[in-house]
């Protein structure tokens, strides 16, 4: 057995990998939401920070954390990324979405003047809905989503109607799954439109009945 030069191959570089996250910006996200969960003695947590203009992840997270050097004994529940696996109801922070999109549609403008019956709204078919004990009278919409008006946003639900308040999730990402390069991604919860009812039509709009995982909320501002 003898080596022959002429059959040498000299190796070669590989190819590059780049990546978008700011080490800077992981760091700093990584240990305030890990004090933010301590604080709030949450089960768990999760951060994201993307560049606006690009949809660039700069920086992601979850906790609890694991070492990757200890793989062998770290419960299976530290090893979820929640930013991308982990639907839940969204609540007040999806207000913004849907007026955005509802003067995107023409439906209202930013000083569309509505009337949010002084703190409590008895909905045709629709239940009872309050804004938490606040009492707003007749406000822009503009106003309303500064203070998070819950009327507010069931009357713009009213206005746009189960049907196009189900294409505004579709437009803008709900339901389905962003498409980032990691494993185990969630739609996220958004049920078919035969299941809509009056209820729907109020409470999808500040951000309940539906569910959303953190990467789609990111990247649906």
């Amino acid at each position: 057995i003898y080596s022959d030069i002429r059959q040498t191959k000299l190796p070669q570089d590989g190819g590059n990998v780049f990546t978008t996250i700011d080490l800077v910006i992981q760091d700093i996200l990584q240990r305030t939401v890990s004090e933010t969960v301590t604080q709030y003695k949450a089960k768990w947590g999760t951060g994201i920070v993307i560049d606006p203009w690009t949809g660039e992840i700069l920086a992601m997270c979850s906790t609890p954390e694991f070492d990757p050097n200890a793989y062998s004994t770290t419960p299976i529940e530290n090893m979820n990324n929640y930013a991308i696996t982990s639907p839940y109801e969204p609540g007040s922070v999806f207000k913004p979405i849907i007026a955005a999109a509802a003067v995107d549609a023409g439906v209202v403008s930013y000083r569309t003047q509505i009337f949010c019956e002084n703190g409590v709204y008895h909905a045709a078919k629709g239940g009872r809905i309050s804004d938490h004990g606040n009492s707003y009278g007749t406000i822009s919409v503009e106003t309303g989503i500064v203070k998070s008006s819950n009327i507010m946003m069931a009357k713009i639900g009213e206005k746009l109607g189960n049907t196009r308040l189900y294409k505004i999730l579709a437009n803008w990402g709900l339901g389905q799954e962003t498409g980032i390069d990691l494993p185990l991604e969630s739609k996220g919860i958004v049920r078919e439109l035969r299941k809509w009812d009056g209820y729907s039509t109020r409470r999808v709009p500040f951000g309940q009945e539906i569910g959303t995982t953190s990467i789609q909320l990111a990247m649906a501002f």
